[in-house]
């Protein structure tokens, strides 16, 4: 949740950048909480309780990034949020 704000900034700030959450370690209704509490408005948050969306990117852990470019490339992933890196990458 910490990471929240810092996310939600960078998707205003960028918006030739898609942002897009993908939870699923907790219920729905948390993730419906997780919204509320966070005031997350400017990127969608998928919930993906299959973690099938994690397991098809590799992602094992919470707080990964994974930046593709405009075909769907996936271009590097790392844990924790740098929104600085992700815009070096996409560039």
């Amino acid at each position: 949740m910490a990471e929240a704000a810092d996310v939600e900034q960078f998707a205003q700030e960028n918006p030739q950048i898609s942002v897009i959450g993908v939870g699923g370690l907790d219920s729905y209704q948390l993730a419906q909480t997780f919204l509320s509490r966070t005031g997350v408005q400017n990127f969608p948050l998928v919930y993906d309780d299959s973690f099938g969306v994690w397991n098809e990117l590799g992602v094992s852990r919470q707080h990964t990034v994974v930046v593709f470019d405009a075909n769907g490339t996936q271009l590097d992933t790392w844990r924790g949020f740098d929104g600085p890196r992700i815009l070096s990458t996409a560039s």
